[in-house]
């Protein structure tokens, strides 16, 4: 009978240890269930845009009618020496609403100056440019008295259009 109470006091000390793991494992397991699931919302403009460089798309000649004029929005005119200077980038978004990406972007005079160019857009103004600067190219290439540096310039500029559609195809999808 001794043991018998023994046994029933261990099985009760075990129960209620394994009562309370199972408590401390589920309560656990929603919170990091929670912080897993949390993570992938915090971050899921990342997945649906690609911040570049506003020359990743071509000097201004050729980019201005599709994402403004290089110098800052807020300005009518280029005064590269005033103080809120601030770098112009591109934001190519997909699958976001553009509202969303503007507040995740923002422009902020002197501090922050975006410009947005939906994913379909921006894939055609590239694969259109690559053609373009490829034609150039090869006129020049074919020109009697053709520059090497200007053959090299055209190449160049095909490269890092290429580059540039190559980053957002790997970055925003197909």
């Amino acid at each position: 009978m001794r043991h018998r109470k023994l046994y029933l006091i261990i099985f009760a000390v075990v129960l209620l240890a394994g009562l309370a793991a199972a408590g401390f494992w589920k309560s656990h397991r929603t919170r990091t269930a929670a912080v897993v699931a949390a993570v992938p919302k915090a971050c899921s403009p990342c997945a649906h845009t690609i911040v570049l460089g506003y020359y990743d798309f071509g000097p201004q000649a050729m980019s201005w009618e599709s994402i403004g004029m290089e110098w800052n929005q807020w300005k009518h005119q280029p005064h590269h020496d005033l103080p809120d200077e601030v770098e112009v980038k591109v934001v190519v978004y997909r699958d976001i609403d553009l509202s969303e990406v503007k507040k995740q972007f923002p422009v902020v005079e002197g501090k922050s100056d975006y410009r947005y160019f939906e994913y379909a857009r921006a894939v055609q103004y590239l694969q259109e440019n690559v053609k373009k600067v490829e034609s150039l190219k090869k006129e020049e290439q074919e020109a009697n008295q053709s520059e090497p540096r200007a053959v090299r310039m055209w190449d160049d500029l095909e490269q890092r259009l290429k580059k540039t559609q190559r980053d957002i195809i790997e970055n925003l999808g197909v």
